[in-house]
């Protein structure tokens, strides 16, 4: 059921983290939290859109990806379920609890505001990093290079799966820079 759940309520890579470890300190199991994950940056319309404009608007390839990347999260989900029934993460998993319910309203907008800062600058340095990186591979990687690979499909496979590695790229691009 956390597979469908996010399936129907998607998030990107990058906000699916603090989701999971909210949905973890309210309660929910490792193993959903597991499939919820998989399911959530994978399964949404800009995924499925940009999936099937990249292989040529191919609906098949679209939902041949959609599907299998389903179909594995149920599996993991379920291995998790089977291997892991402990409380394993939540013994080290502590949030912030504060009292909301005290602080005025303007206090909690305040307070939204500033952690949306804070969480910006955070991350800033790693799109920054990641920018870099990019524009390296972009500038001193010949494209002649790549296109040599080409024809061997194993071989061009390892190389674009360790460029989407070492790029980060997120489930919206990767489907353009696989093709």
């Amino acid at each position: 059921m956390s597979c469908v759940a996010g399936a129907l309520f998607p998030a990107c890579e990058c906000g699916i983290v603090p989701i999971i470890r909210r949905l973890m300190s309210k309660g929910v199991p490792v193993y959903a939290a597991i499939g919820f994950m998989l399911t959530g940056p994978l399964i949404n319309p800009i995924v499925i859109a940009s999936t099937y404009m990249a292989f040529g608007n191919d609906f098949e390839m679209a939902g041949l990806r959609n599907g299998l990347g389903f179909l594995v999260a149920i599996i993991v989900a379920f291995s998790v379920s089977i291997f892991f029934k402990s409380g394993l993460l939540k013994e080290n998993l502590h949030l912030p609890h504060s009292s909301s319910n005290n602080r005025s309203f303007l206090d909690r907008i305040w307070s939204m505001l500033t952690h949306s800062i804070d969480e910006f600058f955070d991350m800033a340095k790693y799109l920054i990093i990641g920018a870099f990186l990019a524009s390296i591979v972009q500038v001193y990687m010949p494209a002649k290079t790549l296109l040599q690979n080409a024809d061997n499909p194993v071989v061009s496979l390892l190389i674009m799966m360790g460029f989407a590695y070492v790029l980060s790229l997120c489930s919206e691009v990767d489907a353009f820079r696989g093709r």
